[in-house]
């Protein structure tokens, strides 16, 4: 009984460490699907307000910053960087 336990113990042990290893595979995949949906979207938003299609209210320029912290929270990168801080620079956002 001892041997039978400590087998369905090791076989427990197993299943975690590749339950775990895929929620990190899992977990890497999605965040890179949400840093390529948070890049275009600020792209767009912010090409947007660039080239004056639209202004944003209050609301929406806290949700542009929001948006563009977690992006560099997920590792972002320069373009969308130049383009937010030109928007900021011209006082748009």
């Amino acid at each position: 009984l001892l041997k039978a336990q400590q087998t369905e113990k090791l076989y427990l042990d197993l299943l975690r460490k590749e339950s775990k290893a895929g929620d990190t595979v899992l977990n890497n995949k999605l965040d890179k699907n949400r840093i390529k949906t948070l890049r275009m979207w600020l792209i767009t938003e912010l090409t947007k307000i660039r080239d004056e299609s639209y202004t944003p209210n209050e609301e929406q320029k806290r949700l542009i910053h929001e948006v563009k912290d977690e992006y560099n929270g997920l590792g972002g990168d320069s373009y969308v960087d130049d383009m937010f801080e030109d928007c900021k620079k011209k006082n748009l956002i």
